[in-house]
């Protein structure tokens, strides 16, 4: 399907995490700038550069600071007045969509309104009625619904070829959004973020001020991985880009990777964050005798002789703690000294109990 009057301007994707937005986002963006869309998008180059985040006209835009900020939208209107790099029209796709100031909106309301000839907006939020009302008006509100976990893991399995309790685990592990589970479970170096970060849950509790800071630093070296892959991603698009770009072109496109790149880096920091929720939670259920409900079924606490002795008073203290470190990290507090203070508080808690030999 060609740009054509059958699509409107701007849309308002409402809906909690994991409903399918960022997914549904990229499938429209395939409809407007893939010249092969009625192509499978799981086999088709561009759709896959797409989904991933590699396309120079599909740009994800971040709010910086926790908010966004009146240079971030004065830079954005001047760049949708440039031609698209690669395709005959351009996507912005704007997360967190209810952090516009005032002053943002204002700035923003005239191009969301009048958008340059072939420029979409996508806008997300988890409330459409907590995006600013001069800025959902002038959207196609589509409101999108959670999907039961059940049918994301037979989705998982069909499409990785993964087992049940990897699904579950790649669901706990990235909040149940089944975009980032699916990325999750192509991905050995997320896989193996999860996996430190399991290991420092479960030695958390003897663990000194010293070894806490020790632990996140080496965290740190593993996360690393994975933005590494998207970088590496990052250098062969610029490679084949390189046929057919030259100049202000081709700058543009390597700096829409490094705002990619700084965004991908603090998502996997809150990918820590989940994977920590999730473990807890477990901790919680087992304790209650809710083992049942577990997600993380690969992480036994018995088999490494401790059991759980988590409260209900103490899980939320935990919960708390890592939703406000989530904020800290949205708000681009220094990385390293978050997921410190966060482990910290966590051991306070005394999260499991040393079983007897």
């Amino acid at each position: 399907m060609r740009f054509s009057d059958a699509l409107t301007h701007a849309y308002l994707f409402a809906g909690a995490a994991g409903t399918g937005k960022t997914d549904a986002a990229h499938k429209l963006a395939c409809r407007i700038v893939c010249p092969d869309c009625a192509a499978d998008t799981r086999t088709c180059p561009t759709c896959r550069r797409i989904a991933r985040g590699l396309h120079p006209d599909v740009i994800t835009l971040e709010p910086e600071g926790g908010e966004y900020l009146i240079e971030q939208i004065r830079d954005l209107i001047y760049r949708t007045s440039l031609a698209p790099i690669e395709a005959s029209a351009k996507v912005y796709l704007i997360t967190d969509a209810d952090r516009f100031t005032d002053q943002a909106a204002n700035a923003f309301l005239k191009t969301l309104e009048e958008p340059p000839t072939r420029v979409t907006f996508i806008l997300f939020a988890h409330s459409a009625g907590a995006v600013i009302e001069t800025i959902r008006s002038r959207c196609q509100v589509v409101r999108f619904v959670p999907k039961p976990e059940s049918e994301m893991i037979a989705e998982l399995i069909r499409e990785t070829g993964c087992d049940a309790a990897d699904a579950r685990a790649a669901l706990a592990a990235t909040g149940s959004v089944f975009a980032d589970a699916k990325q999750f479970l192509t991905s050995v170096a997320r896989q193996n973020t999860r996996a430190e970060v399991v290991r420092i849950y479960q030695d958390l509790p003897a663990m000194t001020d010293h070894e806490v800071v020790a632990a996140v630093k080496r965290l740190q070296e593993i996360i690393a991985g994975p933005v590494k892959e998207l970088k590496d991603a990052h250098v062969l698009d610029s490679k084949d880009a390189a046929d057919f770009l030259v100049g202000a072109a081709l700058k543009e496109l390597e700096k829409t990777h490094a705002r990619r790149e700084r965004a991908y880096e603090r998502r996997c920091y809150v990918e820590v964050c989940a994977v920590l929720e999730s473990l807890l939670r477990d901790a919680l259920c087992r304790g209650s005798g809710a083992g049942a409900l577990a997600r993380n079924d690969d992480v036994r606490d018995d088999s490494i002789g401790r059991t759980p002795a988590i409260t209900p008073g103490s899980a939320a203290r935990c919960f708390a703690a890592i939703r406000q470190a989530r904020w800290r990290l949205g708000a681009n507090v220094n990385a390293q000294l978050t997921l410190e203070v966060l482990l910290l508080n966590l051991r306070k808690e005394c999260l499991w109990r040393k079983l007897p030999v």
